[in-house]
């Protein structure tokens, strides 16, 4: 925040996407930093890797994708999505592939259906106003800043 000084107390700062910063592991950048009370900065990293999962001809692949993007800048990524075709019933089993579209943040579906077949079909979420090919956008907003640690 302007006029913040750094005995001021916690605060959130936003990094500009061309700084980079390493956790001794990976490099990366920051979205947010946050200032704590005795601790300085502590960057929130965003290695979070975000993969569409997808089949050839998948009408709501295109409106995920749109959506997907929008979130992920709003929250502050700058990564790469990943997108995976899923050509054939065999790698629909490999993935345990439940329906195109499918995100995956961290390798994690946030909308998993554990009851859900496997295979190549289309990918129905259900949302407060019914059925819809994409997902629904608050419930994937949420699953974002939970991975991102928001």
């Amino acid at each position: 925040m302007k006029g913040s000084s750094a005995a001021d107390g916690p605060y959130v700062q936003r990094i500009p996407g061309n700084q980079t910063v390493q956790d001794g592991t990976h490099e990366c950048r920051p979205s947010w930093r946050i200032r704590a009370k005795g601790l300085g900065w502590i960057d929130r990293l965003t290695t979070m890797e975000v993969s569409l999962l997808s089949f050839d001809g998948c009408p709501h692949h295109a409106g995920t994708a749109l959506l997907l993007a929008a979130l992920l800048d709003e929250a502050g990524w700058t990564g790469d999505i990943r997108l995976v075709n899923v050509d054939s019933p065999e790698r629909a089993d490999e993935l345990g592939f439940r329906g195109s579209p499918t995100v995956w943040l961290d390798g994690v579906d946030p909308f998993l259906d554990a009851e859900a077949p496997v295979g190549l079909s289309c990918r129905i979420y259900a949302t407060e106003s019914g059925c819809q090919g994409t997902p629904p956008e608050l419930e994937l907003r949420t699953a974002i800043a939970r991975r991102m640690g928001a």
